[in-house]
């Protein structure tokens, strides 16, 4: 069937993002950044312009609406002027456009630049089909559906947006939301679970977004929640301390005041701990 489609040139239906289709190029942004045409890596010759590659970069931030033409120039080129900015634009799609195979990949259609969805599977776009999915799940939802969906969340998202790419502001600013978007998209998934009667599955999901946002201070209150449900007094005091030395030693934070009620009762248990005389030795033990 694969082979078929790729004969006939066939595009996805519009909103597809299924991995399993035979997209004829996919772009993988997060946590590392690697672009495959049919199935291939594109090789990028070290001498060779970066132009092309930012204006894919751009180009996959902006999603389905794409990006007018005027805002690439302005950020791939703000010191050229119009006329010129226009020419490097155009010089630089014909370049992007030989680079994927074809100019269908990527449109240009009444000043907007875009890729062509139909036939380029980007992993930022994936990850929006899996926000939309989430959001859809009702109190109805099997707990296989919910650990099925953060198993494709958390393959999506191995690491940060474009690492390595400081240059572009659009980068900068896209990772902020890349990343608030993936930690409120765990955070619905692990509360359903946690509604479920599912802590163990849970945890385990606050545990893999806490590897990846060591400072996302709610993944760590969810996680003490789950242990307190489940009795685990230490466990959670020490996801506790964890989070106030990760706070305190990048960000010069102290925990919130939502984060000190939660575990105020373990405080008052360990006070009542030390204050508690110790218990007399058995006569004739060793001194």
């Amino acid at each position: 069937m694969c082979r078929l489609i790729k004969q006939s040139g066939l595009a996805a239906a519009a909103g597809a993002v299924s991995p399993h289709w035979p997209w004829p190029i996919r772009l993988q942004t997060l946590g590392h950044v690697r672009i495959e045409c049919d199935g291939a890596p594109i090789p990028t010759k070290r001498k060779q312009s970066r132009k092309p590659l930012d204006m894919l970069h751009l180009l996959a931030i902006a999603g389905d609406r794409g990006m007018p033409v005027a805002h690439i120039c302005m950020a791939l080129w703000p010191d050229s002027d119009g006329d010129a900015a226009r020419k490097s634009f155009d010089n630089t799609l014909h370049r992007l456009r030989k680079l994927l195979g074809g100019e269908r990949h990527v449109l240009l259609h009444s000043g907007n630049l875009s890729l062509n969805h139909g036939t380029c599977w980007t992993d930022l776009a994936a990850l929006n089909a899996c926000m939309l999915e989430s959001a859809a799940l009702d109190k109805a939802c099997t707990v296989a559906q919910l650990t099925g969906l953060a198993e494709r969340v958390l393959g999506l998202c191995q690491g940060e947006l474009l690492p390595g790419r400081n240059d572009l502001p659009e980068v900068l600013g896209a990772r902020d939301r890349i990343r608030s978007k993936f930690l409120r998209l765990m955070l619905s998934l692990g509360s359903k679970l946690e509604h479920a009667g599912e802590q163990n599955e849970a945890m385990l999901l606050y545990q893999c977004l806490i590897e990846q946002q060591p400072l996302a201070e709610e993944a760590y209150r969810s996680l003490i929640r789950c242990h307190l449900a489940l009795g685990h007094r230490a466990e959670a005091f020490e996801i506790y301390r964890r989070c106030r030395h990760h706070l305190s030693v990048v960000l010069n934070l102290a925990p919130s005041s939502e984060t000190e009620v939660l575990v105020a009762p373990l405080r008052a248990l360990q006070a009542a701990a030390s204050m508690r005389p110790p218990e007399p030795r058995a006569q004739g033990s060793a001194p």
